[in-house]
């Protein structure tokens, strides 16, 4: 991974006001090798007779048209706070920050998804997978992504006396868009699809064994997918094929949001010792 960026605060003090302003970039270009993660095949679950006898309980193992793949994204955050010493014990600190997170891009348009929810495709059996399926995206996300973020913050503290401080705040904070999702659309078909056998004979010179399936499954599934394929025509045309898995991005993706508040009051006893109540 590379990765640079920048950050810039500047602030000063107008009387009862020190202001604050800032902002902040970072972009990562990433060399992404979980494609060729499953492309060694796995075989979990079988028993110690199972497994003597050459048979795995499941069997997985993908075909991707590559091992690796270049995503890329990045993230712009800027914010403005103003503290106000409105009286000699009274500081009200209000901010408003806002962030933008990038719809992750693969340079080599490697992204499929499905052209709609998942509730809203045609879930025919006789459904060619072309038509629910857009390939060769280079945005993860759809284009109904709402890369912005707005996070209001208002703070204050009071001493109503020497030794008893009051504070308290509310804000709305972001989180940045976990970017490891970007894998699962990348590992879709007919790009990189995955098989999972149950039953099968993992031995190479077995008949019918999982290595051999599960590649004339693939080869099916991808010379098949742009002549309109469908899961029926493959079921009945390739020995042992089973749809592949797929993930989806949703339609509506808002960048995630937490509230957070707390009130404290604060009193000292002394020199030496101090008692603190905190919501």
């Amino acid at each position: 991974m590379t990765q640079y960026g920048f950050v810039d605060d500047l602030s000063w003090t107008l009387g009862r006001n020190t202001i604050k302003f800032g902002g902040n970039y970072s972009r990562y270009d990433i060399s992404d090798f979980d494609p060729g993660a499953g492309t060694i095949p796995a075989v979990v679950g079988e028993t110690m007779t199972d497994f003597y006898n050459g048979l795995g309980s499941v069997y997985t193992q993908s075909f991707p048209d590559r091992l690796s793949q270049p995503v890329a994204l990045w993230n712009l955050g800027f914010y403005g706070e103003d503290r106000l010493h409105l009286r000699n014990n009274f500081d009200l600190t209000v901010t408003l920050r806002t962030d933008y997170n990038s719809n992750p891009v693969c340079q080599t348009n490697c992204f499929n998804r499905f052209n709609s929810d998942f509730a809203n495709i045609d879930h025919s059996l006789t459904t060619p997978y072309n038509q629910s399926i857009t390939t060769g995206l280079h945005q993860a996300l759809p284009g109904s992504y709402h890369p912005w973020s707005l996070q209001p913050r208002v703070g204050f503290s009071w001493q109503p006396m020497h030794d008893t401080v009051v504070s308290g705040g509310f804000g709305l904070f972001s989180s940045i868009i976990p970017a490891f999702y970007v894998d699962s659309l990348m590992n879709n078909l007919p790009g990189d699809p995955s098989f999972v056998f149950t039953g099968v004979p993992f031995g190479p010179t077995a008949v019918g064994n999982g290595q051999s399936t599960a590649a004339a499954a693939a080869a099916g599934l991808k010379s098949g997918f742009s002549n309109g394929a469908t899961v029926a025509s493959l079921t009945a045309t390739v020995p042992g094929f089973s749809p592949p898995n797929f993930f989806n991005a949703a339609n509506d993706v808002h960048i995630p949001r937490t509230q957070e508040w707390n009130l404290q009051v604060q009193r000292s006893f002394g020199t030496k010792t101090a008692l603190t109540l905190q919501y």
